[in-house]
Order: structure tokens, then sequence, then C-alpha cells
């Protein structure tokens, strides 16, 4: 079996993590951040954990639903059917049924349940790999160097992997061809309750895109606690203000448009998810070299669904388990 390192510690590289590592493979996983999670990241703030990035996913492909039950068997997915509208521009909200799914307690929660066998280095942000005939070397930004790996796996977004693709150009051609997307999320959080319609509205027109009920969430705490997603355009447009100019902005319009009454006291921040979404994706499942041993996924590949991005991993996997 092979020593596998996987570069990004997301939904991508933890699911390719999980099943490579169940195949007997030794598997290494390298993340820039603290943590796990990629973009279903969670944040520790004074009222607990946060999902501050994707806060929750649907299941549509046979293939992912079965992939999941391994998590929901053990508590670690919750399904979660959340009272939904879309709010028009004109204001009226219209009601639809979804069926979610949950990480509990945090969203990133699912990440470190496929990653409990492999080995995890993190706040390690790798900058250069090198492929020789012994296989591949990487380094970080301190200068340290990891060898031994006979198969490198990149799930990092388009443009970070770009530059740790320099051994294979065909590759880093095809790399960079997907377009993303800034996003700018709110969080507005308070100790007190406070009432609304519903927990999750998508909005058809204005500066918000989606706003979501973390406490309405399955294995949440009693408290108020809203994501407020901006839209694209207006990312885009003040994709380099400040973040605390940032949060109140958000903050505004979210009382404004919401028709929710936030608590008497309340704070908000900001966190800005620079390739937050995919707006062009590769429309490809997976690239690999295998002269190389070397292997890209992510949800960029398909979309921009944590969806997307286990398929991308469970795609590059079979075709890496291909023998020849």
């Amino acid at each position: 079996m092979s020593r596998i390192a996987i570069i990004g510690a997301g939904v991508a590289g933890s699911t390719a993590a999980q099943v490579l590592s169940r195949k007997g493979h030794t598997v290494t996983v390298f993340d820039k951040s603290r943590g796990t999670g990629g973009r279903i990241a969670c944040r520790q703030t004074e009222f607990g954990a946060v999902d501050h990035g994707t806060p929750y996913f649907e299941v549509t492909r046979p293939e992912i639903e079965l992939f999941c039950q391994g998590a929901l068997s053990e508590g670690v997915l919750q399904k979660w059917q959340p009272r939904f509208v879309r709010i028009m521009p004109d204001g009226e909200r219209v009601p639809e049924q979804k069926n979610c799914l949950v990480g509990v307690p945090t969203m990133s929660r699912l990440t470190r349940f496929l990653l409990q066998s492999s080995e995890l280095i993190t706040g390690t942000r790798i900058v250069e790999a090198l492929h020789k005939a012994e296989g591949w070397t990487l380094k970080d930004e301190k200068g340290l160097s990891y060898s031994g790996f006979e198969q490198l796996i990149i799930t990092t977004p388009p443009l970070q992997a770009m530059p740790l693709l320099t051994a294979a150009p065909s590759l880093q051609e095809q790399v960079c061809r997907p377009v993303m997307e800034c996003c700018w999320v709110a969080i507005l959080e308070s100790g007190e309750c406070c009432q609304a319609p519903y927990d999750i509205a998508v909005f058809e027109q204005g500066a918000l895109r989606r706003i979501v009920s973390h406490h309405a969430k399955p294995g949440r705490p009693e408290r108020t606690v809203w994501q407020i997603q901006a839209s694209p355009a207006w990312s885009a447009e003040h994709q380099d203000l400040p973040k605390e100019q940032v949060a109140a902005l958000l903050a505004e319009v979210f009382i404004g448009a919401s028709g929710i009454t936030p608590p008497r006291q309340y704070k908000v921040w900001a966190h800005r998810w620079l390739y937050g979404f995919t707006a062009q994706p590769l429309q490809r499942p997976c690239l690999y070299d295998a002269v190389l041993s070397l292997g890209v996924c992510g949800d960029w590949m398909l979309g921009r669904t944590v969806e997307d991005a286990a398929m991308s991993a469970l795609q590059l996997v079979t075709v890496m388990s291909k023998p020849g």
C-alpha cells in the first residue's frame, strides 16, 4: 500500500482520506488552518461554537447518500427539515420543503470524523510540491520538508492549487479555468433568544443571498445565532472593506430585510471567504496524472456544494485505484 499526502482538510480532502485509509493506505493530511473543515469550518465565540461556513447541505446523488450513512449512524450528521422560505423581489415569502443534513455539534465535526484514521498536520501551509524518482516532497512556508509520499492529492481552491502543480503543466492549465467568487458572511449572535417565522430564507434580489438560523439546527444550544450571507454582487462590491464595517452593514441589511426583530443586545462579526463559491466550475469530476501519481479534486470541479466536493473526491479515488 502507498503513503499518500493530501493537501486540504475540507470536505474533499477528508472524504478522500477516509476512503483511502479504509483501503489500507497510509494517509497524511495537511491544512493551513488550525482545525479542519475548510468551507464548513466553525469558530469559537463567547456564545459557543458557530458555523460560519456552509451551514447545511443537501444530498441528491445516491453515491453521496450511501457515503453519509456512516456519519448518520454515528450521530455525526443529523437530518434537518427547516422552515424554508424564498423571499421574492416583491417581499412575498414562498415556503419550500427542504431535506438537509447538518454536522453535530458543528458542521466541521464531519471532517474530523472522516479523518479519524489519517495523520493530520494542521497550521501548516504547503507552498511547494516537488516530484522526484523516490516520490513527492512537500515544503511549507517555514521551510520544513515532508517527504516519502508515493501519491499526492491537492484539494485547495484553484488559485491556491496552481503553485503546487508546477510538476504537471497540463493539470495546471486546466486548474486555472474555473472562476471563483468572494462571499462575505456575518454572524449575529446573542445569549438571548428571539422569535422568527422561518429558519432559512433565500433572497431572490438585493444585498442578501441567504440567512440561516444556526440555533434552529439539531444539536445546538438555545440562543440566537443568525448567519447572514451576502449576495455575490454585494460581496464583490465590498470585497476589500474592513471586517468590522462589513459586519455593521450586513447587520443593518439583515434587520431591514428579514422582518426579524433581533435581541436587545447582540454582537456581530464578519468573515470573508475569498474563494467562497464557484461561479464557473471546471465541469470535470477530477484530474489525475498517473505518471506523477498526482490528483486534484474539489467542489469547484463539478459545482459549488458540499456534495460536489465529496463526489469529486470519490471519483478521484476511483480513478487512482484503477490498475495500471
